[in-house]
Protein backbone atom coordinates (compact mmCIF):
# COMPACT_ATOMS: atom_id res chain seq x y z
CA UNK A 1 0.00 0.00 0.00
CA UNK A 2 2.72 2.32 0.90
CA UNK A 3 4.12 1.89 -3.03
CA UNK A 4 0.81 3.16 -4.13
CA UNK A 5 0.53 -0.52 -6.09
CA UNK A 6 -2.88 -1.91 -7.11
CA UNK A 7 -3.64 -4.74 -8.92
CA UNK A 8 -6.81 -5.45 -10.12
CA UNK A 9 -7.34 -8.79 -11.18
CA UNK A 10 -9.82 -8.91 -14.36
CA UNK A 11 -9.06 -12.87 -15.19
CA UNK A 12 -12.44 -14.57 -15.85
CA UNK A 13 -12.62 -18.35 -15.35
CA UNK A 14 -13.08 -20.45 -18.08
CA UNK A 15 -12.72 -18.27 -20.93
CA UNK A 16 -10.66 -19.12 -24.01
CA UNK A 17 -8.63 -16.28 -25.80
CA UNK A 18 -11.86 -15.91 -28.31
CA UNK A 19 -14.34 -15.23 -25.76
CA UNK A 20 -11.46 -12.49 -23.89
CA UNK A 21 -11.92 -9.79 -26.47
CA UNK A 22 -15.10 -7.96 -25.03
CA UNK A 23 -13.94 -8.29 -21.37
CA UNK A 24 -10.28 -7.01 -22.47
CA UNK A 25 -11.59 -3.87 -23.64
CA UNK A 26 -12.81 -1.93 -20.22
CA UNK A 27 -9.66 -3.35 -19.00
CA UNK A 28 -7.53 -0.56 -21.78
CA UNK A 29 -10.07 2.28 -20.14
CA UNK A 30 -8.35 1.67 -17.00
CA UNK A 31 -5.00 2.59 -18.72
CA UNK A 32 -3.18 0.15 -16.82
CA UNK A 33 0.96 0.80 -16.00
CA UNK A 34 1.41 -2.87 -16.67
CA UNK A 35 -0.67 -6.01 -18.02
CA UNK A 36 -0.48 -9.58 -16.96
CA UNK A 37 -1.75 -12.01 -19.54
CA UNK A 38 -2.16 -15.57 -18.59
CA UNK A 39 -4.67 -16.55 -21.56
CA UNK A 40 -4.60 -19.69 -23.55
CA UNK A 41 -5.02 -22.77 -21.15
CA UNK A 42 -8.18 -23.20 -21.66
CA UNK A 43 -7.90 -22.97 -25.76
CA UNK A 44 -6.06 -26.43 -25.46
CA UNK A 45 -9.09 -27.64 -23.08
CA UNK A 46 -10.24 -31.09 -25.50
CA UNK A 47 -13.92 -32.34 -25.30
CA UNK A 48 -15.22 -35.87 -25.55
CA UNK A 49 -14.36 -39.67 -25.56
CA UNK A 50 -10.96 -39.82 -27.50
CA UNK A 51 -10.82 -36.39 -28.76
CA UNK A 52 -9.11 -35.39 -31.61
CA UNK A 53 -8.76 -31.50 -31.37
CA UNK A 54 -8.54 -28.16 -28.93
CA UNK A 55 -11.34 -26.24 -28.52
CA UNK A 56 -9.82 -23.25 -30.31
CA UNK A 57 -6.57 -24.25 -32.68
CA UNK A 58 -3.31 -23.31 -32.02
CA UNK A 59 -3.30 -20.82 -34.66
CA UNK A 60 -6.48 -19.16 -33.71
CA UNK A 61 -5.20 -18.96 -30.51
CA UNK A 62 -1.81 -17.29 -31.48
CA UNK A 63 -3.70 -15.00 -33.84
CA UNK A 64 -5.70 -13.69 -30.77
CA UNK A 65 -3.14 -13.50 -28.42
CA UNK A 66 -1.26 -11.21 -30.62
CA UNK A 67 -4.06 -8.99 -31.37
CA UNK A 68 -5.26 -8.81 -27.78
CA UNK A 69 -1.41 -7.30 -27.49
CA UNK A 70 -1.58 -5.44 -30.11
CA UNK A 71 -4.86 -3.66 -29.12
CA UNK A 72 -3.18 -3.03 -26.03
CA UNK A 73 -0.38 -1.32 -27.76
CA UNK A 74 -2.45 1.30 -29.16
CA UNK A 75 -5.12 1.73 -26.22
CA UNK A 76 -2.47 2.28 -23.23
CA UNK A 77 1.26 2.46 -22.66
CA UNK A 78 0.95 -0.56 -20.60
CA UNK A 79 4.09 -2.87 -19.85
CA UNK A 80 2.85 -6.54 -21.05
CA UNK A 81 4.25 -9.59 -19.41
CA UNK A 82 3.02 -12.84 -20.64
CA UNK A 83 3.18 -16.15 -18.47
CA UNK A 84 3.12 -19.77 -19.87
CA UNK A 85 0.26 -21.66 -18.44
CA UNK A 86 1.92 -24.61 -15.92
CA UNK A 87 1.92 -28.18 -16.90
CA UNK A 88 -0.35 -30.56 -16.03
CA UNK A 89 -0.87 -33.92 -14.50
CA UNK A 90 -2.80 -35.51 -17.64
CA UNK A 91 -3.43 -38.74 -15.01
CA UNK A 92 -4.47 -37.48 -12.16
CA UNK A 93 -7.32 -35.03 -14.67
CA UNK A 94 -8.09 -38.46 -16.28
CA UNK A 95 -9.13 -39.48 -13.05
CA UNK A 96 -10.95 -36.73 -11.66
CA UNK A 97 -14.76 -37.45 -11.87
CA UNK A 98 -16.01 -33.41 -12.32
CA UNK A 99 -13.97 -33.75 -15.85
CA UNK A 100 -15.74 -36.92 -16.79
CA UNK A 101 -19.07 -35.94 -15.74
CA UNK A 102 -21.47 -36.12 -18.38
CA UNK A 103 -22.11 -36.90 -22.04
CA UNK A 104 -18.47 -34.35 -22.66
CA UNK A 105 -15.44 -35.13 -20.93
CA UNK A 106 -13.13 -32.64 -20.67
CA UNK A 107 -9.32 -33.34 -20.63
CA UNK A 108 -5.97 -31.11 -21.11
CA UNK A 109 -2.77 -32.31 -22.94
CA UNK A 110 1.08 -31.01 -22.06
CA UNK A 111 1.92 -31.23 -25.52
CA UNK A 112 -0.91 -28.36 -26.53
CA UNK A 113 0.19 -26.32 -23.59
CA UNK A 114 3.51 -26.38 -24.43
CA UNK A 115 3.26 -25.64 -27.72
CA UNK A 116 1.24 -21.84 -26.63
CA UNK A 117 3.71 -21.75 -24.49
CA UNK A 118 6.53 -21.89 -27.46
CA UNK A 119 4.80 -19.00 -28.87
CA UNK A 120 5.04 -17.12 -26.22
CA UNK A 121 8.58 -17.50 -25.29
CA UNK A 122 9.10 -16.18 -28.88
CA UNK A 123 7.33 -13.05 -27.89
CA UNK A 124 9.21 -9.56 -27.62
CA UNK A 125 8.03 -8.88 -24.18
CA UNK A 126 8.95 -10.30 -21.08
CA UNK A 127 7.83 -13.92 -20.21
CA UNK A 128 7.32 -15.11 -17.27
CA UNK A 129 7.66 -18.87 -17.94
CA UNK A 130 5.57 -20.58 -15.22
CA UNK A 131 5.55 -24.00 -16.79
CA UNK A 132 9.27 -24.24 -16.57
CA UNK A 133 9.64 -23.18 -13.06
CA UNK A 134 6.99 -25.68 -12.07
CA UNK A 135 9.32 -28.33 -13.27
CA UNK A 136 7.83 -31.81 -14.39
CA UNK A 137 6.07 -33.85 -12.88
CA UNK A 138 4.59 -30.55 -10.96
CA UNK A 139 4.96 -31.77 -7.55
CA UNK A 140 1.33 -33.12 -6.61
CA UNK A 141 1.21 -30.59 -3.54
CA UNK A 142 1.36 -27.40 -6.41
CA UNK A 143 -1.61 -28.93 -7.88
CA UNK A 144 -5.27 -30.07 -6.47
CA UNK A 145 -6.86 -32.73 -7.06
CA UNK A 146 -7.89 -32.30 -10.66
CA UNK A 147 -4.95 -32.12 -11.53
CA UNK A 148 -5.17 -28.60 -13.72
CA UNK A 149 -5.66 -26.11 -10.71
CA UNK A 150 -2.51 -24.90 -7.93
CA UNK A 151 -3.27 -25.06 -4.58
CA UNK A 152 -2.16 -22.43 -2.35
CA UNK A 153 1.44 -24.12 -2.05
CA UNK A 154 1.44 -23.74 -5.95
CA UNK A 155 0.18 -20.18 -5.88
CA UNK A 156 2.82 -19.46 -3.75
CA UNK A 157 5.44 -20.78 -5.93
CA UNK A 158 4.14 -19.28 -8.66
CA UNK A 159 4.14 -15.56 -7.39
CA UNK A 160 8.07 -16.86 -6.41
CA UNK A 161 9.02 -17.28 -10.15
CA UNK A 162 6.72 -14.22 -11.00
CA UNK A 163 8.60 -11.91 -8.58
CA UNK A 164 11.99 -13.62 -9.61
CA UNK A 165 11.65 -13.36 -13.18
CA UNK A 166 10.32 -9.87 -13.19
CA UNK A 167 13.31 -8.70 -10.62
CA UNK A 168 15.92 -10.31 -12.51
Amino acid sequence: PEDGIELVNSGISALTTTQAFNPFMPVLAQQPDWIFCALGGNDAARMGPEPTKTLVSLDETTRNLAELRRLAGIATQARWVWLTRMPIDEARMETYAPFQMGPVPFIWRNPDLEAINEWLRDQPESVVDIYAGFGRPVPPEFQEPDGLHPTLAGHKALAREFVDRLEG
